[in-house]
């Protein structure tokens, strides 16, 4: 069900579906390059650049109904429709966000840098075998959750509070990743516990000055 990014990435075919290519500060001035602006139009991007650990830091996937030009912090997710909220619950998920602080640049402070190459080895749905069920399975998730109000990262995960855990169950069954993980003795108590204790590491960071280290490094 799962797959390596390098699906997305192009590296096994054509351009893939992630990008990091913005509108030039010219193709957004009044009047002149309209159409290179929609070129970068897109329903879903990706955080490439961020701080899980600060109050602002709710999601790492943006979805919208209508579509916007990223900022520069994005990547660009070349999908619509149903299949965009199935990528953006999975991406917003415990067991996505638990890659990005394994797979992760070697950063300074909290920041957080993901590049392409980066991504190689998430696991992720891959867009060309994912099952419709299972894309309107996800689909329905992010419809369900959507008026929910998310905390942000760090204080949902160290709290224990929030939806978070709710969505994973969710996105777990329709995927089948919780019977395996049960097996490897990982449930979502201590795969959130996990999340909780790395990013307690980052902020501590911020207090002591040290270089950032990842827990899952060190185990």
């Amino acid at each position: 069900m799962l797959s390596s990014v390098s699906s997305w990435s192009g590296t096994q075919r054509g351009r893939g579906l992630l990008t990091k290519e913005r509108a030039s500060p010219e193709s957004l001035r009044l009047g002149s390059r309209t159409a290179a602006v929609s070129s970068f139009l897109t329903n879903l991007a990706l955080l490439h650049r961020f701080d899980p650990t600060t109050p602002n830091s709710k999601v790492v996937a943006v979805w919208s109904r209508e579509k916007f030009v990223p900022n520069n912090n994005m990547f660009i997710v070349d999908v619509a429709g149903n299949l965009g909220k199935a990528l953006a619950v999975y991406l917003n998920s415990s067991f996505s966000i638990a890659q990005f602080l394994l797979h992760k640049q070697e950063t300074t402070r909290t920041l957080i840098d993901i590049k392409i190459s980066d991504l190689e080895g998430f696991m992720a749905p891959d867009p060309d075998r994912i099952e419709p069920t299972v894309i309107q399975g996800l689909a329905r998730v992010f419809d369900t959750f959507s008026d929910s109000t998310l905390g942000s990262i760090i204080e949902d995960y160290t709290s224990g509070r929030g939806v978070r855990k709710q969505i994973d169950r969710e996105v777990g069954k329709i995927l089948g990743l919780l019977s395996p993980l049960e097996e490897a003795g990982v449930t979502l108590d201590l795969l959130h516990s996990c999340i909780a204790d790395e990013l307690r590491v980052m902020k501590e960071m911020l207090v002591t000055g040290d270089q950032y280290s990842s827990v899952g490094e060190d185990v």
